[in-house]
């Protein structure tokens, strides 16, 4: 089970990348990122996604950082929950995607948005919060919670990322 959430939440961060295409921005170029993790989360490899943390319990927060495209601002709520919707359909499977809320809150002073929202797909629960920030590229943090535990200091994590621009 803690594999098929792993798979479940690493292809949830994929599609949500993919939705969220970035427009241009000038001299916005991150020569690093930090993101604070709760205690018991460990580096791993995860296909599709740049850095990836689990925990034992099939939690989990990846960062993906993708080439931007020109769309950015025309991200919201919806635009991304019927991204998740056709893809789950294409595959098959009907989740239920609940919105728990939507932000345009910029992260390291650059535009970005905060996309949570609990899913249940074949049975499996999790909590999703993902930070999409337009840089030179598109910065995605996705934080999966599958036990309800951890929302919190996801939260408190999102709230402290941190993008080292260029001076």
């Amino acid at each position: 089970m803690k594999n098929v959430k792993r798979s479940l939440a690493a292809l949830f961060a994929v599609v949500l990348v993919l939705a969220a295409g970035c427009g241009k921005k000038v001299n916005d170029h991150v020569v690093d990122y930090k993101v604070d993790l709760p205690n018991g989360f460990q580096e791993t490899e995860t296909e599709g996604v740049t850095k990836s943390w689990n925990n034992a319990d099939g939690s989990n927060v990846n960062v993906n950082i993708t080439e931007k495209t020109s769309d950015f601002k025309k991200i919201n709520a919806q635009v991304l929950k019927d991204a998740l919707m056709e893809l789950f359909g294409a595959m098959g499977a009907e989740p239920t995607i609940t919105d728990k809320y939507f932000t345009n809150d910029p992260v390291c002073g650059l535009p970005a948005y905060q996309y949570c929202y609990d899913i249940v797909l074949e049975g499996v629960s999790m909590t999703q919060l993902v930070v999409c920030v337009d840089a030179d590229k598109t910065y995605t943090i996705t934080y999966t919670d599958v036990t309800g535990d951890w929302m919190k200091d996801f939260e408190n994590s999102a709230k402290n990322i941190q993008l080292i621009t260029e001076e």
